[in-house]
């Protein structure tokens, strides 16, 4: 969604100058764009911002049907998955795993997928309503033990959470 976890990521990343890529949902005339145009926190990030953080556009058609955009985002989240070396989740407490119909939340696809992988980290997940320095300890150990060069950032989209770690 470019709107929440995954922002704060990469905007956390280039406060902390270290490089920052992924892929990003494209909008008819080929713009990079976040799920939301506003967030409680402000402004969500537009084109010229995704692209200095790195971003790029998920290739393939966009979507014209809900499900069609299920699968568009998951093809997002594998090749993000697929091109780090971890995955860390920050998300709160008791947010539903299922949306509306049944389907699994992006969250929880991502959680998934990096979990089903071979030869990669089960994704270090924070359901918690503020990042303490004991999680901050918890990710650094975790970053450490599982070798990780390329960390992937997810969570759900900003105005799911009240997103006290957002910078």
């Amino acid at each position: 969604g470019q709107s929440g976890a995954d922002i704060a990521g990469l905007r956390a990343g280039r406060a902390l100058q270290i490089e920052t890529g992924g892929l990003a949902p494209i909008d008819a005339k080929g713009k990079l764009q976040a799920s939301r145009k506003e967030t409680t926190y402000g402004k969500a990030p537009q084109d010229a911002e995704m692209r200095e953080l790195g971003l790029t556009a998920i290739e393939g058609e966009i979507p014209d049907t809900n499900e069609g955009w299920g699968a568009y985002y998951m093809k997002r989240t594998k090749a993000n998955v697929d091109a780090s070396d971890g995955t860390v989740v920050f998300t709160q407490k008791d947010l539903p795993k299922k949306v509306d119909g049944g389907k699994v939340t992006g969250t929880q696809n991502t959680i998934d997928y990096a979990n089903s992988k071979a030869d990669y980290p089960d994704a270090k997940v924070f359901e918690t309503d503020k990042f303490t320095a004991q999680h901050k300890k918890e990710l650094l150990q975790w970053l450490k033990r599982n070798n990780i060069k390329t960390l992937n950032v997810a969570g759900p989209r900003q105005h799911v959470v009240e997103a006290k770690w957002i910078p």
